[in-house]
């Protein structure tokens, strides 16, 4: 938790206005194992197993990340850590929420 906590801290979300006048998430900072999703499809939900209510047995995604903004040794990093099967998170940051708060 203190892992995830550090890196939204350290991308330094803001809010963002549009020239139409709508409001966004930006983002001022970097965090090494940090990246905004370009893309998320979601391309399984498998049926509840029996007894267990509506929660899906499984789902399964596809998740894009763009890396062309990184260095080449941190690309290479990503490029070799992530594995089939690796446990990612993924958190919604919406900066017009934040309190300042900590995690």
């Amino acid at each position: 938790r203190r892992d995830v906590a550090d890196a939204v801290r350290r991308v330094d979300p803001v809010i963002r206005e549009g020239d139409d006048g709508t409001t966004g998430t930006a983002f001022r900072g970097w965090s090494r194992m940090a990246l905004e999703v370009g893309a998320l499809a979601i391309t399984h939900v498998a049926e509840p197993r029996l007894g267990e209510g509506d929660v899906p047995a499984s789902v399964t995604a596809e998740i894009r990340l763009d890396t062309r903004a990184m260095g080449d040794a941190l690309r290479r990093e990503w490029d070799a850590g992530l594995r089939e099967h690796e446990n990612l998170f993924l958190v919604a940051v919406d900066a017009a929420l934040a309190t300042g708060a900590p995690a």
